[in-house]
């Protein structure tokens, strides 16, 4: 009825392992936590709000789990206003999203 598995045994195949695996607290305030995991490289860290606007971006090198914090500023320096913001973690062509609530 249902098709075969395909299972791909090849490991240069294999997907990169990229995952914002917690944000807490969420709601936050002031100070936002992030851990995520990620394959050695290259990674950013971009934050839009519920417009799509980026207001905050980091980039950095990292390898396995990262331990990340955003201060709910934007990137002028200046404090956002309460509302729903998006994580959006990015290594090269693969990204994973959280959504988070700042009051």
């Amino acid at each position: 009825m249902f098709p075969e598995p395909v299972a791909n045994l090849d490991p240069s195949q294999s997907p990169e392992v990229l995952q914002i695996s917690n944000a807490y607290p969420n709601p936050f305030r002031d100070q936002l936590s992030i851990k995520a995991e990620i394959e050695a490289g290259e990674y950013e860290l971009k934050v839009f709000n519920i417009k799509g606007q980026c207001v905050h971006e980091h980039r950095a090198w990292g390898k396995g789990t990262l331990d990340l914090s955003w201060n709910g500023l934007d990137a002028k320096g200046r404090r956002l206003p309460t509302g729903i913001y998006l994580l959006q973690l990015k290594t090269g062509a693969r990204y994973s999203t959280r959504k988070v609530l700042k009051y």
